[in-house]
């Protein structure tokens, strides 16, 4: 009996080792908001939930739900885990989607998603594809599906993010190992194309993972999240928002931060 105890403590206590590792925690309840402070006159509340099918949150190369897009009030969602796109209505405007609608599936590690002139961009980890929906039904008509770009280098980090500004395709991929020289100058980058995929060249380098950028309405001004390096520290190096320029070479693996050496990384003297 014993032997039976110490065994079940020794299970309780790698499953509990393993899962914090892992990150595992249990999905987000709306009592949870108890705890957020918000400023005066706003409100948090769950609009959809379990969207990925999971009960649980964790870390890694497959999270769920990621990127959103809002067109006619409804709400369109890539889950990577899932390989799908859905669409989360509210037709009668209670702030709660009224149910989930699958747009597109069978896709591979679907990220970002943008919306123009009739098209829905989407930047899969190892392609862009563009589709149309069918009628105002929330599915998109595999007629129309086009395949814009359709060899993206794979591993590492995953996400692609994808923007459509003043007729022009714009792509962001991480970089493949957390520091190194990219052998794919697209890794690490931001890239500019043609709004059917061509013509495509490096727009900003030395990013190492800009999963998030836009454009400013107004200005047109191009803002970008970079995700900096691992391995230095809990806060090192300071992740960054930078104003992004074309050509102009934001400094992974080089340098970190506001321009500081990456002396563990590269052992040159400047």
């Amino acid at each position: 009996m014993n032997k039976k105890i110490v065994l079940i403590a020794i299970a309780i206590f790698l499953i509990i080792v393993i899962a914090s590792i892992l990150g595992i925690k249990p999905a987000v309840k709306s009592d949870s908001f108890d705890t957020i402070n918000l400023p005066q006159g706003f409100k948090i509340d769950v609009f959809a939930d379990a969207l990925d099918g999971s009960s649980v949150s964790y870390p890694g190369p497959n999270p769920g739900p990621r990127m959103m897009l809002l067109k006619d009030n409804v709400l369109f969602v890539t889950i990577p885990n899932m390989g799908k796109v859905v669409a989360l209505p509210d037709v009668n405007g209670d702030k709660k989607a009224d149910g989930v609608v699958t747009f597109i599936d069978k896709l591979n590690n679907p990220h970002g998603i943008d919306y123009y002139n009739g098209w829905f961009y989407i930047a899969e980890e190892n392609r862009l594809i563009r589709v149309k929906e069918s009628g105002n039904e929330l599915i998109a008509d595999m007629v129309t599906f086009e395949v814009l770009i359709d060899n993206l280098p794979t591993g590492g980090h995953f996400t692609r993010t994808v923007k459509i500004h003043n007729n022009s395709l714009y792509f962001s991929m991480g970089s493949f190992c957390n520091v190194c020289n990219e052998q794919d100058e697209r890794r690490a980058a931001i890239t500019k194309c043609n709004i059917d995929g061509t013509g495509c060249r490096v727009y900003a380098k030395g990013l190492r993972n800009s999963v998030g950028f836009v454009f400013h309405p107004e200005t047109g001004v191009m803002y970008a999240t970079d995700n900096g390096r691992d391995m230095l520290g809990d806060d090192l190096p300071p992740d960054e928002i930078n104003i992004i320029e074309e050509g102009k070479n934001y400094g992974w693996p080089i340098c970190y931060g506001k321009n500081i050496h990456d002396t563990d990384f590269d052992k040159n003297v400047y």
